[in-house]
């Protein structure tokens, strides 16, 4: 065995000079300075024939690429369960926004990056015609998109609405639950809460001036309802029966306010301080300024016109003061018009007009934080 192993080292050293062998400490080496870097390859066929003689630092050796075995049928079809998501790990909120009247979905564009990039949700801007459809059929509408931007019905959604947006996703959230499927709603995504930006849920006191009040001309509301939709209509009726007949909205459920009197709504310009109070123009009277609270252009807020006090119209009554109070408005909506008939889990406000409310950054850390923690503060 010896002889063997001897003449095999001395064949392989007299045969190339490649493999020189260190013998002076016992030890079959090889020497790295005279040797070519070998393979892990030809380490694996050399070490077998000399017993494990030659040794050679692996980090010299030259990484090989390795063959990779097809894997088999059994092993795709498992690799492809690992990867498919189980259906009961909980699936990722999408936040759906919807505009309001005669807006579009661009309106709550800078909202929906604010709430991206604070919860770290995605969030998505739905458009429909407000101006063409009822309330109703808004709902149907939405739900069909919504359903559309969250990948398919029954999908975990949170909803953040404006104005109209509001009405419209209560009778949504109903439709979801009722399951009703049609051409325009395939079921809807599951609303999981929402939070509604200045809502009329009571309807809204500026457009029953604008069309059912004997004072506005006749032609100033066909004008209103042409321009703006038959959601106008919905918005008009008494606030008894929208109580009776609107359904809930998602719960949780928290709702923003506006407190600041601007509006670029041009009805909101020409009837806000008619309808809410307040407002009013300034006039000189007895070389004082007093506001005309009531419109009328005397400056005593009786409505009557003749500067007297006493409401009768004839100016020889003995002067009064009825100080008309004035209601908490955005312009467009009153605080007292946006509450639930159940009340909401969560109510704030923001110093800002009705316009520009889904705008303002305190609105949106406000939803955010509603998303976070359920509440507001």
């Amino acid at each position: 065995m010896f002889f063997r192993a001897k003449k095999l080292d001395v064949d392989l050293a007299q045969s190339t000079s490649v493999l020189p062998i260190d013998r002076t400490r016992g030890k079959h080496r090889l020497l790295d300075k005279a040797l070519p870097r070998p393979t892990r390859s030809a380490l694996q066929l050399l070490n077998p024939l000399l017993g494990e003689r030659i040794h050679a630092p692996l980090s010299h050796a030259r990484a090989m690429p390795a063959t990779r075995r097809a894997p088999s049928r059994a092993e795709q079809k498992q690799r492809i369960q690992q990867q498919a998501p189980s259906s009961s790990s909980p699936q990722p909120t999408t936040i759906i926004l919807v505009h309001g009247l005669s807006r579009t979905h661009r309106s709550m564009a800078r909202l929906a990056s604010r709430l991206e990039a604070s919860t770290g949700l995605r969030a998505v801007s739905v458009g429909y015609p407000s101006r063409k459809l009822s309330v109703a059929e808004a709902a149907r509408f939405v739900s069909a998109r919504a359903a559309e931007a969250c990948g398919g019905a029954g999908r975990p959604t949170f909803a953040v609405t404006f104005s109209l947006g509001g009405p419209i996703i209560r009778h949504a959230s109903e439709l979801a639950k009722s399951g009703s499927s049609d051409r325009m709603n395939s079921g809807g995504p599951d609303w999981q809460g929402s939070v509604l930006l200045a809502p009329p849920n009571r309807g809204s006191d500026l457009a029953r001036e604008l069309l059912l009040s004997s004072s506005t001309p006749a032609f100033v509301g066909r004008l209103f309802r042409f321009l703006y939709g038959p959601a106008v209509l919905d918005l008009a009726s008494p606030a008894e029966e929208i109580a009776e007949s609107w359904p809930d909205a998602p719960r949780p459920c928290g709702i923003i306010a506006g407190t600041a009197p601007r509006s670029l709504n041009p009805a909101s310009l020409l009837l806000a301080s008619r309808v809410f109070g307040g407002g009013g123009r300034k006039r000189k009277k007895e070389g004082k300024e007093v506001e005309d609270e009531d419109g009328d252009g005397d400056g005593d807020g009786d409505g009557d016109g003749d500067g007297d006090g006493d409401g009768d119209g004839d100016g020889d009554g003995e002067r009064k003061q009825k100080p008309r109070a004035a209601r908490v408005h955005d312009g467009t909506v009153a605080v007292d018009e946006t509450p639930l008939p159940i009340p909401a889990d969560d109510f704030a406000t923001v110093h800002a007009g009705h316009t520009f409310i889904a705008d303002s950054k305190e609105t949106a850390e406000l939803v955010a934080s509603f998303l976070n923690k359920g509440r507001f503060f």
